[in-house]
């Protein structure tokens, strides 16, 4: 019965180990670059800023994606990447 109890604890936690390395590979939409890019996204999915943080750091398309973003919203006046950027 234990060992039971163990599998099911143990599988649990393999699954939610590779949903969340399956998230990370998943490419955010355009909507959520912008929030985040706003600051927004932080406020409202803590979740959702955690695993677009994720992807940026290994996705170099989304990354792309982002400073298009930070350059459209430079011309219509908004923040630019520098003073978003740490």
């Amino acid at each position: 019965m234990v060992f039971w109890i163990l599998a099911i604890v143990f599988s649990m936690i393999i699954f939610d180990r590779i949903r969340r390395i399956y998230r990370i590979h998943q490419c955010p939409n355009d909507q959520t670059l912008v929030k985040y890019f706003e600051g927004k996204l932080q406020k409202e999915d803590e979740a959702g800023y955690e695993q677009t943080i994720s992807h940026l750091g290994v996705c170099e398309k989304c990354q792309s994606r982002l400073v298009d973003i930070a350059n459209t919203e430079e011309r219509e006046g908004g923040p630019n990447l520098e003073d978003h950027l740490i």
